[in-house]
């Protein structure tokens, strides 16, 4: 089976809209891709879900996922996903259940899941690397983690050095390593994943994709 014959769904970062990634999905559509959707998860549904829980925001994928398919009549999608959304991707895959709720068990329905940027470990979601340490539906689901060496912090640099720096020990990396200017390549990697280290490339949505999808 081609790779466009699996519908994609894109999966926003923190504090993102749909409408932020109409780019990524209007160049994927452009590569000759089946079907392409985002899933709809709104800017408020992020910072409650923080507070909250990350289930709601599964569960927004879970119905865009479950749509793709029924209109499309594939068996399996491909999750392309940008920072934090990365991490609702591995719950969404996963077949735990999550603070007391039942799993989605996406790991039938996906093929693979490429996540742009994600902070894998660290303070964001601890519960799911707990629950679905790195690449935890392997082989069944194909893991591929997209980072960058293109921003160095410094904690006495100039401010964008400084912000970077902030930013990497945030995700507990070194204030000093590289990464995409947000978070740090050391956690931007799952483990067990497959990785694409770019020389180029900032945290933020981007049409520039590597050819894996």
């Amino acid at each position: 089976m081609s790779a466009q014959q699996d519908p994609i769904v894109v999966v926003g970062g923190f504090g993102s809209s749909p409408r932020t990634y109409r780019g990524v999905a209007a160049y994927l559509s452009r590569g000759g891709y089946r079907e392409v959707a985002v899933a709809p998860i709104a800017r408020y549904e992020w910072f409650a879900g923080s507070r909250g829980g990350w289930r709601p925001l599964a569960a927004r994928l879970a119905e865009t996922v479950d749509r793709a398919l029924r209109e499309t009549g594939a068996q399996r999608v491909r999750i392309v996903a940008h920072s934090a959304g990365g991490l609702v991707s591995r719950l969404y895959l996963g077949d735990r259940p999550y603070r007391g709720l039942p799993p989605f068990h996406g790991h039938e329905r996906v093929r693979l899941l490429l996540t742009l940027g994600t902070p894998h470990s660290g303070r964001v979601a601890p519960e799911i690397e707990e629950l679905y340490p790195g690449a935890y539906c392997a082989p069944e689901v194909r893991y591929v983690s997209v980072a960058s060496t293109a921003y160095r912090g410094n904690p006495w640099g100039w401010p964008w050095q400084m912000f970077t720096a902030h930013s990497y020990r945030r995700f507990r990396g070194d204030p000093r390593g590289v990464g995409d200017g947000v978070v740090p390549l050391s956690v931007a990697v799952l483990e067990g994943s497959e990785a694409v280290v770019l020389e180029e490339g900032w945290h933020g949505p981007i049409p520039l994709l590597p050819p894996v999808v």
